[in-house]
C-alpha cells in the first residue's frame, strides 16, 4: 500500500507567515496529482485499511492512502474541495491542543516568524551563525539546522528555547486561527473527512516522560472522541519520530494503525501495524517524480535513501547564544550547513533571461529577480535584444551589465550559428524561420521584429546549447518571447515566459504558438492570466501561472511621518500616455482650487516631459509639483518613504495599451502608503478600494482629487490605510517568495528532464500509467 503524506497545499507568497519549506504541492499541482491518482489507483480509507488489517478485506496492488497533517486552514481551503471533485477518501491528522486556541502556535511556526520577522536582523543573524546581511537561502539553512537541534533535545527544554529565542527577537505569535477549528472539523467530519490522532501538542514522543507519552497519546483519542465522535483509533507519530517505548505505549492504549514519515510503502501482510511507512511529498517533487514514487521499485529505493538519521547537540556560548555542533561521530552523515534550501539536482541551475532592453531604468523588476535567483544559487545569463544606453542607472545593474550577452544584429558568429544549424538540421531550422515569419505576418510591428531579432536569435541558441543552459525565461510577451520561442525549437531546452502588461495587451500575434510551445507561461494579474486563456484556448489554462512581480520588503519600509505640513504626494512612473500624468496634474489644479495644503513629487523620465512642464506651469502648479527626474531606487525608496499618499492616474492608451500591476505602486504600499489610483488592468489585485486606497475611473481628474482630499483630511485613514497595504504587499507581492515560486517552475523542469535522461524510452513518465 502507498501512503502519501501532505502538509499543505498553498502558492508561495500568498500568506507572509507561512514556511514554504512546509509546501507539499500548489493547488494546481495538487490538483494534477489527485486527478492520476483517480484514473491510476485504488484510493482507499481508513476503514478499508483497518478492515484489511483485520483479515476482513485484502487491498488491491494498486491501494493508495492520501493523509494530511497537522489540521492547517488551507486544507479545507485549498486541499479538501480538489478531493470532494474526485471523490477521493483523506485521513487529516490533528493535533488536538490547537483547534480553537489561536494564541497556541506551532513551535516551528513560532521559529520561523520570529526568524522572519524580528526588528533585530543583527541578534538573529548572530543566533543562526551567519554573516550579517546574507543572502536568504543560507538564512534558512541555518534555521533548517536550527529545528533538528531543537528536536533531538528534550521536549520541555525545546520548547523553552523556541520561547527564549522569539523573545529575544521580539516577535509575537499572530493571534488568528493557522488551524482548523473544531466546528470547522466536524464540518469536514459530516461531509467524509477522517479526523485521525497526532498527539495534543505535537512533542517529539522520544524526548518526552511516559506519562507525558500516555497522556499526549491518549488525550489526543479522548479530544477526538468528544469534538468529533470517531472510535476506530488511528495514530501519526509527529516528525515520524517513534522508538520501542512509543510503540509499545501505543498498542496498549488500543491504536489499531500508526504512521511513520520512514519513506517506502507497506505491506500490510507482514509489517508491524503501528510501524507503517509513508511517501513525503514536497514542492520538489515534479508531477513525473511524483508518478515515479508510487512505483514499488522506487519506493524500495527512497526506503534505502532516507534510513540515515540526522543527530545534533547543542550547548550555550558565553553570551547566551546557541551553539550549533554536530556529533561527531555521525558528521559524515550530516548534510552541509551551506547548502542552498532548494538543493539543485545535479549541477547548479542554469537559466538564461531574455528581455528587450537592458538595463532599464523603468524595468527593475527584471533586475531584481535576476539579482534574487543569483541569490538562490541560480547562474542565471542575461541575453538582452538591444543595450539601453541611459544616464541613470542602478548600481546593482554595473556587474550584470559586465555579464550580459550583447550581440550585434549581424556578426561573422552570428552567420556562422546560422550555418551550424543548417548543415546539423536544415528542415527544422527552415521549418523554424517559416513558422515565425508566417505566424507575425498579419502585424508590421511584429513581423519586423522577427526578421530583425532572428539572426541573432539563432546566435542565442547556439551559445546557450554550448553553454549547457537548462531553461529559458523571456520577460515580455512580445519580441522576447518570440526569441525564446525560436531558440526551443533550434535546442530543445524549454523556454517560459512572463507576460506583464502592454506587451500583451496590445497585440496578441503568435501568441497561442508561444504558450503552446511554452513549459510554463507567467503573469503578473489574473486579468492578464484570462486574456492569455481567452487567446490560447482552455486547454492551455494549466500552463499559466499568475506570479506576481515583487518587491524587496527591506528596502521600501515605513516610515513615521509627521501629520503636520502639507500633504506629500508622490508619483513613480516614465512619462507615458499609460501613465495619465496629465490627469494626476489636474486633479493637482483641483486640489489647490479647494484650498488643500499640498506638494506633488513627478520621479520619471519620457518623451512626454516637456508636456507636463507646460501643463504644470498653465495650471500655476511651479511651486507644488516637483519633477525629480530619474532617480536610483534608494533615492526613490527615501522619497517615497517621506511621502503620505502614492498616485497613480493610469489610463488605457488608444492604441490599447493597459497596465499590469505597476510594481511603484507596491513599493509605495510596501513603504506604508495609502494608493490612489485607477480601476485598470490588474491594479484592482493590489489595490483594494476602501482597505487600501481609493480606485477611481480612469481620466477622472475630479475623482482622482476627491480621493486625495480625503485623504489630507484624515491623517488616521492614511495610517489604517497603509498598514493594509504593507501587510498585503508582505502576503502577496515579496520579491523573495514570489522568485522562490518562479524558480520552482525553472527546477520542476530541468528534474523531469533528468528523470526522463535516466529512464529508457519505455520507462519515461509519458508511458507511465500503471506503475
Amino acid at each position: 500500500m502507498r501512503v502519501l503524506t501532505y502538509h499543505r497545499v498553498a502558492n508561495a507568497g500568498e500568506d507572509p507567515y507561512l514556511d514554504p519549506s512546509l509546501i507539499s504541492a500548489t493547488p494546481e499541482d495538487f490538483e494534477r496529482q489527485m486527478g492520476f491518482l483517480a484514473r491510476n489507483y485504488e484510493v482507499v480509507s481508513r476503514d478499508d485499511v483497518l478492515d484489511a488489517l483485520e483479515g476482513r478485506r485484502r487491498l488491491s496492488s494498486r491501494a493508495a492512502l492520501i493523509t494530511f497533517d497537522d489540521g492547517y486552514r488551507d486544507f479545507a481551503e485549498n486541499a479538501w474541495p480538489i478531493l470532494k471533485i474526485y471523490g477521493l477518501p483523506v485521513v487529516l491528522f490533528v493535533p488536538t491542543a490547537y483547534p480553537d486556541h489561536p494564541e497556541r502556535a506551532f513551535w516551528w511556526d513560532r521559529l520561523y516568524q520570529a526568524v522572519t520577522f524580528t526588528p533585530h536582523p543583527e541578534r538573529r543573524d548572530a543566533l543562526l551563525g551567519v554573516r550579517p546581511g546574507c543572502a536568504a537561502p543560507e538564512r534558512l539553512s541555518r534555521l533548517s539546522e536550527l529545528r533538528n537541534i531543537l528536536k533531538a533535545m528534550p521536549h520541555a527544554e525545546a520548547m523553552a528555547l523556541v520561547e527564549e529565542i522569539a523573545q529575544q527577537l521580539e516577535v509575537q505569535p499572530p493571534r488568528r486561527h493557522r488551524v482548523l477549528t473544531w466546528k470547522e472539523l466536524r464540518s469536514l467530519s459530516k461531509q467524509g473527512v477522517t479526523i485521525g490522532a497526532h498527539t495534543r501538542t505535537h512533542p517529539i514522543l522520544s524526548q518526552i516522560t511516559a506519562d507525558e507519552l500516555r497522556e499526549e497519546i491518549r488525550g489526543s483519542q479522548d479530544d477526538l472522541q468528544r469534538e468529533i465522535g470517531d472510535t476506530r483509533p488511528i495514530f501519526c507519530y509527529p516528525s515520524g519520530d517513534h522508538d520501542d517505548r512509543v510503540v509499545r505505549i501505543l498498542r496498549e492504549e488500543g491504536f489499531a494503525a500508526a504512521f511513520t514519515t520512514l519513506d517506502g510503502q507497506s505491506d500490510l501482510r507482514f509489517q508491524d501495524p503501528l510501524c507503517l511507512r509513508r511517501t513525503n511529498i514536497t514542492r520538489r517533487t515534479t508531477f513525473p517524480i511524483f508518478r515515479l514514487r508510487l512505483w514499488r521499485w522506487v519506493s524500495r529505493i527512497d526506503a534505502v535513501r532516507h534510513r540515515r538519521k540526522t543527530h545534533f547537540t547543542t550547548s550555550s556560548s558565553p553570551n547566551g547564544g546557541i551553539v550549533m555542533r554536530l556529533d561527531s561521530s555521525r558528521a559524515t552523515q550530516l548534510p552541509s550547513l551551506e547548502r542552498s534550501p532548494h538543493p539543485p539536482v545535479s549541477s547548479p541551475l542554469r537559466v538564461a533571461y531574455i528581455m528587450s532592453r537592458f538595463p532599464k531604468l523603468t524595468e527593475t523588476f527584471v533586475l531584481y529577480e535576476i539579482l534574487q535567483l543569483k541569490a538562490l544559487g541560480v547562474q542565471v545569463e542575461i541575453y538582452p535584444l538591444l543595450r539601453k544606453r541611459q544616464p541613470v542607472a542602478h548600481r546593482a545593474a554595473e556587474e550584470l551589465v559586465r555579464q550580459a550577452n550583447f550581440r550585434p544584429f549581424l556578426s561573422l558568429p552570428i552567420l556562422y550559428a546560422h550555418v551550424h544549424f543548417i548543415r546539423r538540421q536544415p528542415l527544422n531550422y527552415f521549418k523554424t524561420l517559416l513558422e515565425v515569419l508566417w505566424a507575425t505576418l498579419r502585424s508590421p510591428r511584429y513581423f519586423a521584429g522577427a526578421v530583425v531579432y532572428f539572426p541573432k536569435s539563432v546566435r542565442f541558441a547556439y551559445e546557450m546549447a554550448q553553454k549547457r543552459v537548462d531553461h529559458v525565461h523571456a520577460h515580455f510577451a512580445n519580441h522576447p518571447s518570440m526569441v525564446a520561442f525560436v531558440i526551443h525549437r533550434l535546442t530543445g531546452i524549454p523556454f517560459s515566459f512572463t507576460a506583464h502588461g502592454s506587451d500583451l495587451q496590445v497585440d496578441q500575434v503568435m501568441l497561442d504558438r508561444k504558450v503552446e510551445a511554452a513549459k510554463h507561461v507567467v503573469t503578473v494579474s489574473q486579468f492578464n492570466k484570462e486574456l492569455i486563456v481567452r487567446v490560447s484556448g482552455e486547454r492551455q489554462r494549466h500552463k499559466v501561472r499568475v506570479i506576481h512581480c515583487g518587491v524587496d520588503p527591506t528596502v521600501f519600509v515605513p516610515s513615521l511621518n509627521s501629520d503636520q505640513g502639507p500633504l506629500q504626494i508622490v508619483c513613480v512612473g516614465s512619462f507615458e500616455e499609460v501613465k495619465g500624468h496629465r490627469y494626476l496634474i489636474e486633479a493637482c489644479r483641483l486640489l489647490k482650487t479647494r484650498g488643500i495644503d499640498f506638494r506633488c513629487h513627478f520621479v520619471g523620465d519620457g518623451h512626454l516631459r516637456q508636456e507636463l512642464k507646460q501643463q504644470i506651469a498653465r495650471a500655476g502648479l511651479a511651486d507644488q509639483v516637483i519633477l525629480h527626474g530619474a532617480l536610483r531606487r534608494r533615492a526613490v525608496a527615501k522619497l517615497v518613504a517621506e511621502a503620505d499618499v502614492m498616485a497613480l492616474a493610469s489610463v488605457p492608451t488608444r492604441d490599447g495599451r493597459r497596465e499590469g500591476i505597476p510594481v511603484a505602486l507596491m513599493e509605495a504600499m510596501a513603504s506604508g502608503l495609502p494608493a490612489v489610483s485607477t480601476k485598470i488592468g490588474g491594479i484592482p489585485e493590489l489595490v483594494e478600494t476602501g482597505l487600501t486606497g481609493f480606485l477611481v475611473p480612469p481620466r477622472k481628474s475630479s475623482a482622482l482629487a476627491d480621493a486625495l482630499q480625503r485623504l489630507a483630511e484624515d491623517p488616521e485613514l492614511r495610517r489604517q490605510m497603509g498598514s493594509a497595504g504593507r501587510e498585503k504587499v508582505l502576503r502577496e507581492f515579496n520579491l523573495r517568495r514570489n522568485t522562490e515560486a518562479l524558480m520552482s517552475l525553472f527546477q520542476d523542469e530541468v528534474q523531469t528532464a533528468c528523470v526522463q535522461e535516466v529512464l529508457t524510452p519505455a520507462e519515461r513518465p509519458e508511458s507511465v500509467v500503471s506503475g
